[in-house]
């Protein structure tokens, strides 16, 4: 590891330059370790746990794009086919020439826009629906109140 004060490189907790680098190295190493923690999470078949890990990942590690595509992984794994979608095009910004993530992430915009579809079509049929009660409602409180 490099150290941030003399950038020689160190072996242990310690640089030759005297610096105490130990927590340094907790958080230098915190983002692969999270990772690490998420596949156990993944191998469990613990998605939400692991979506918070490789979150807590990301966080220390922003522009590590196999973080993001586990990561859209464990939210698809969830059903969060938004947030996976949203992860993936992410780690496709960092790596444009990974052909087999545009392809998935090509997969995921089509069930995300066919689960769109399908909630506005739900909602249409349900605003019909409410329409047509309520204009029967008010043509039955009309006739009852010419009788």
């Amino acid at each position: 590891m490099k150290c941030p004060v003399c950038s020689r490189n160190a072996e242990g907790p310690k640089c030759p330059c005297g610096a105490d680098l130990h927590f340094y190295a907790q958080m230098h190493y915190l983002p692969d370790i999270l990772y690490n923690e998420a596949l156990l999470f993944i191998k469990r078949q613990e998605w939400q746990s692991a979506a918070q890990s490789l979150a807590a990942a990301w966080t220390l590690r922003p522009h590590d794009a196999g973080v993001l595509k586990l990561w859209a992984h464990a939210l698809q794994q969830t059903g969060d086919i938004e947030g996976a979608l949203d992860k993936a095009g992410l780690a496709l910004e960092i790596t444009p020439s990974d052909k087999a993530l545009e392809a998935w992430f090509e997969e995921l915009a089509q069930v995300c826009g066919d689960k769109m579809y399908r909630l506005s079509n739900k909602m249409a049929n349900g605003i019909a629906e409410y329409i047509r009660e309520a204009t029967l409602q008010s043509v039955k409180q009309i006739v009852a109140e010419r009788r």
